[in-house]
């Protein structure tokens, strides 16, 4: 899909740096979703830092993710120059 993640780095005030399969890169910032349920773990920020892409979507080892529409609604989107 076009949303599918190819690139993550998360960032120490968690925000994640992201590219996606159709080249849109921007950050998201995690923040205001922290205390949602599920996602508590993510406040740890040595365990924030595990983030990965499983099967295009931003994943952690105890499967917590971020829905790709949710990282649409909510990415920063930057120019790559």
């Amino acid at each position: 899909m076009h949303w599918d993640v190819t690139r993550v780095q998360a960032l120490s005030d968690h925000t994640l740096a992201v590219q996606s399969a159709d080249g849109r890169y921007g950050v998201f910032d995690l923040r205001p979703f922290l205390a949602q349920p599920g996602l508590e773990r993510l406040n740890d920020l040595a365990y924030f830092m595990l983030v990965g892409i499983r099967f295009g979507a931003l994943t952690w080892p105890q499967d917590e993710d971020i829905a790709p529409d949710t990282l649409a609604a909510h990415l920063a989107v930057a120019t790559v120059e």
